[in-house]
């Protein structure tokens, strides 16, 4: 347990021992108002932990748990996790920061971010499981978050999304807002352009003001879609835009009551199996 954040700035790795299932790097919300772990140096890895306790309480601040700053840097391997926002105003549970050709370039690869929520419900941007600004994510799941303009990805840059399953998020706007554009998937800003989202699954994720509305999960699993490059994505639903898009629903091999308890890989009669592109970089 740690009482204040956790700086690299070094070409360092810190690694939990046997994964994140037998390793926690939790903030001590008792000590303060902090972010859990902060990233910025293009050689830098956090990988194998259970990232939780995330409370910082800044107006536009950056990264309620993990912050990858524009130097760069990696999270690999680590869940994210049972962080609550606890104001307004707050972007993204793990944020990626990008500056262009001046900085690094920030990845989000094989990681877990689910069930982080926040308690005002009436401010854009605040919430959500994962924002980019630029960067990548790749080989993630993101899941059961909540937010006010994005519940699973919002993408603010140039940023690549790659072979992420976003399942079961929600864009939750009420406590005295009466509307809010978002999506419970992924939302892109006008400053999006140049993102690529390729290989992704999207289901189940879910937009409203109240839990009663959430009834119609999957109609909002993107917005401002014509902001992205999107192609071989599998969708519930048929409304959403890109190239090789597939409907249906995903088949997913086991549909657990929680992230983990879940396999969410596709089975055989699954719509969306063998069908996205392939990079063995990847």
């Amino acid at each position: 347990m740690i009482d204040a954040e956790l700086v690299i700035e070094k070409a360092i790795t810190v690694k939990g021992l046997n994964g994140w299932e037998k390793s926690t790097l939790r903030h001590n919300t008792k000590a303060g108002k902090a972010r859990v772990v902060g990233i910025n140096n293009q050689e830098a890895k956090v990988e194998g932990l259970t990232i939780t306790g995330g409370n910082l309480e800044t107006t536009w601040a950056k990264g309620l748990a993990v912050l990858i700053g524009t130097q760069g840097g990696t999270l690999s391997k680590c869940r994210v996790t049972g962080n609550v926002f606890p104001m307004l105003g707050v972007e993204g549970v793990v944020f990626v920061d990008y500056s262009g050709a001046v900085g690094g370039i920030g990845s989000v690869e094989n990681c877990i971010i689910d069930n982080n929520s926040h308690t005002t419900y009436q401010y854009y941007q605040t919430g959500g499981g994962l924002l980019l600004n630029g960067g990548v994510a790749r080989n993630c799941l993101l899941y059961g978050n909540v937010g006010c303009q994005y519940g699973g990805i919002g993408v603010y840059g140039p940023a690549t999304v790659q072979n992420c399953t976003v399942v079961s998020n929600i864009v939750q706007y009420g406590k005295g807002s009466t509307s809010m554009s978002g999506a419970g998937g992924i939302n892109f800003a006008t400053s999006s352009k140049g993102a690529r989202i390729e290989n992704c699954i999207f289901a189940f994720n879910c937009y409203g003001k109240e839990p009663s509305d959430f009834l119609a999960c999957g109609s909002e699993a993107v917005t401002n879609a014509a902001n992205a490059a999107i192609s071989n994505c599998l969708f519930t639903d048929g409304s959403e835009a890109g190239a090789n898009q597939i409907m249906g629903q995903p088949v997913f091999r086991k549909i657990g009551a929680t992230a983990v308890d879940g396999n969410w890989r596709l089975r055989s009669r699954s719509p969306g199996y063998k069908t996205g592109l392939y990079d063995a970089s990847w």
